[in-house]
C-alpha cells in the first residue's frame, strides 16, 4: 500500500513570506456574521493583509517674506532650485500623471481624477 506525502501549498507558503514584514497601518477584526452559540472557544484568527496606496491632496503654500530695508530697499525671500524646477506641481503629483497617461489617455478622465482631489478651484476646463 503506497502512503501519501502531504501535499504543500507552496503558492500561500510564498505569500505569507511576502507580507511577513509589512509595516502594518490598520488593523480589523471581523467577527462572523453568524450569532456565535454559548460555550464556543475562540480559536484566534487567520489573517489577510491587504496592501493600499493612499493618496491625498498635500498643499504647501511657500510664504516669500518681503522686508523694506531703513534704506528704501526690499528684500524677498526666494524659492528653493527644486521649487523652482518643479513649478506648482510636486513630485508625486506629476509622477502619478505620467503615469496614469499610458493607460488613462482621455484629458477628461485625468481631469476628472484631480478635480475629485483638489475641487472646483482647480477643475480642469475642456477649451
Amino acid at each position: 500500500m503506497r502512503t501519501r506525502k502531504k501535499r504543500r501549498n507552496v503558492h500561500s507558503e510564498a505569500k505569507r513570506h511576502k507580507t511577513a514584514n509589512l509595516v502594518i497601518h490598520d488593523t480589523k477584526i471581523i467577527q462572523p456574521t453568524e450569532e456565535i452559540p454559548p460555550g464556543s472557544e475562540f480559536k484566534g484568527y487567520k489573517d489577510y493583509t491587504v496592501q493600499e496606496l493612499i493618496i491625498s491632496p498635500h498643499n504647501i503654500r511657500d510664504r516669500l517674506a518681503i522686508w523694506k530695508t531703513p534704506t528704501g530697499e526690499y528684500l524677498k525671500g526666494k524659492l528653493s532650485p527644486q521649487v523652482l524646477e518643479q513649478g506648482h506641481f510636486g513630485l508625486t503629483l506629476r509622477s502619478y500623471l505620467l503615469l496614469s497617461l499610458p493607460s488613462q489617455s482621455c484629458y477628461s478622465t485625468i481631469a476628472s481624477q484631480t478635480n475629485a482631489f483638489w475641487g472646483d478651484r482647480y477643475r480642469a476646463r475642456d477649451n
